[in-house]
C-alpha cells in the first residue's frame, strides 16, 4: 500500500476514517482566462464504506478540518515536504487505533496479503473493526465480507485476538 492511500481515525473514532489529498480546482476568471489551483482536501468515510465525503481545505475551515484528522494532516504534510522520501507507514499505536492488527488473524480468518492490503485501503486496520462491520458495510464491501466478519468474531471470542 502506498503511504498516500492510508486512512486515519477521524474525530477520535475507530469507525470513521479520513485522509488529506490534493485536489485540483478549475475555473475561469472574469476575463475568461482559465485557471487551476491545487488545494488540500479532507476525504472522510465510515470504515468499510465506499462512500467518501470531500471537503476542500480553505482558510475559514482549515483549523476545524485539521482538528478532525490531525494524524492525517501530519502525514499529508510529510508527503508534501519530501514526496521522493516516503514516510514510514505508521503503526496502529502511532495512529491511535486500539485493537488487534488484522495481520494477527490472517491464518484464522483466511486473510492473505492482498486482502489485508485491501482492508487497509478501506480504512480497516484491526480484527475488531472487521468484527464490528455493520450489515450495510458488509454489503458495501461485497462478497465474502459476512464470512470475514464471522471469522473475526470467532477469532476474538477464542481469546487469541486480545486488543493490543
Amino acid at each position: 500500500m502506498h503511504p498516500s492511500e492510508l486512512w486515519f481515525p477521524l474525530d477520535g473514532s475507530q469507525k470513521t476514517t479520513g485522509r488529506f489529498v490534493d485536489t485540483v480546482i478549475e475555473g475561469k476568471r472574469e476575463s475568461g482566462e482559465a485557471f487551476s489551483i491545487t488545494r488540500p482536501a479532507l476525504e472522510a468515510k465510515a470504515s468499510g464504506s465506499q462512500e467518501i465525503s470531500f471537503q476542500v481545505v480553505k482558510e475559514f475551515n482549515k483549523k476545524q478540518l485539521i482538528a478532525r484528522c490531525p494524524l492525517g494532516w501530519a502525514h499529508y504534510e510529510k508527503l508534501k515536504a519530501a514526496p521522493e522520501a516516503m514516510p514510514a507507514i505508521p503503526t496502529l499505536k502511532d495512529l491511535g487505533i486500539r485493537g488487534t492488527p488484522i495481520e494477527d488473524a490472517a491464518l484464522h480468518c483466511g486473510f492473505n496479503n492482498d486482502r489485508i492490503t485491501w482492508f487497509k485501503a478501506q480504512g480497516i486496520m484491526t480484527v475488531q473493526q472487521v468484527a464490528e462491520l455493520t450489515d450495510m458495510a458488509c454489503q458495501n464491501l461485497g462478497r465474502g465480507s459476512v464470512t470475514w466478519r464471522k471469522k473475526a468474531k470467532e477469532f476474538l471470542a477464542s481469546g487469541t485476538g486480545m486488543a493490543a
